[in-house]
């Protein structure tokens, strides 16, 4: 399975940025577990995660609040995303 990610540096924080599948943002725990795993495995960073819609457009978050706050502020589409390949 290869999910793109960006990495953000914005306002002296660095954080991550995931898009996931929807169903993992419906389970509270399988969210949780993912992002720590992101933050642990990969990116040794906050992690935010996000779902999006059948159009490709952001339509759920889940992460720290501020950081899932400051995603939705930030021009996404003209972020230099990049692709990670798990197992």
């Amino acid at each position: 399975m290869q999910l793109d990610y960006i990495v953000i540096t914005e306002h002296e924080r660095k954080f991550a940025v995931v898009i996931v599948p929807r169903p993992v943002l419906s389970d509270t725990t399988a969210a949780k577990q993912t992002c720590a795993f992101f933050e642990r495995q990969y990116f040794h960073i906050p992690t935010v995660l996000m779902a999006c819609d059948k159009r490709g457009i952001p339509s759920s978050y889940y992460g720290p609040g501020d950081l899932a706050v400051q995603v939705l502020n930030t021009p996404l589409e003209t972020a230099s995303w990049h692709q990670v390949r798990l197992g």
